[in-house]
């Protein structure tokens, strides 16, 4: 599909993108890329950033990856200086880290929930201009529920549970 944008409408801007060397922040990377950004992607995974980075550089796309976890403020803050120093300036920050855990409610792991805190509170740690990324409404409805939505699919989960019960409820947490 031919892009609706001018070829070098991001001449010249750098864009760093937590998440950006798979799925979705990976199509962003490589179309911010082709577009005419300079890429930095930030990562948990040294093997994804290294491919990531190695197929943006075979499309002309200057690119560079840095080992980091987007929950942890220190590794958050290294990253963003590591891309100004690399590139010299950052004009985009996309937060494309993600944390897809398709289980029940009552089967989400103690570290799986926590994961999902963290990542959706990520934001905090840049000032400045940033986009969330998501699969929109249909696949994130929880981030966009108001507070009565999230009364009724707490009450859904408690139907359920009731429904078939596993024994008696403990924390997993």
């Amino acid at each position: 599909m031919e892009s609706p944008f001018k070829a070098d409408v991001l001449k010249g801007m750098v864009a760093l993108l937590t998440g950006g060397g798979s799925g979705i922040g990976f199509e962003i990377s490589t179309q911010f890329g082709k577009h005419g950004a300079s890429i930095a992607i930030m990562g948990r995974r040294k093997n994804v950033l290294d491919n990531a980075v190695s197929v943006l550089q075979s499309l002309g796309i200057p690119a560079v990856g840095f080992e980091g976890d987007v929950r942890k403020r220190e590794d958050a803050q290294r990253v963003v200086e590591a891309t100004v120093r690399h590139f010299g300036k950052l004009d985009i920050l996309v937060n494309a880290a993600a944390g897809n855990f398709l289980v029940s409610a009552e089967d989400l792991s103690p570290n799986g929930f926590k994961t999902g805190l963290a990542l959706g509170s990520s934001r905090k740690y840049v000032n400045g201009s940033i986009l969330p990324v998501d699969g929109g409404l249909w696949l994130s409805k929880p981030r966009h529920l108001s507070k009565d939505a999230v009364k009724q699919l707490s009450r859904t989960v408690e139907k359920r549970s009731r429904a078939a019960p596993a024994g008696v409820p403990t924390s997993k947490l």
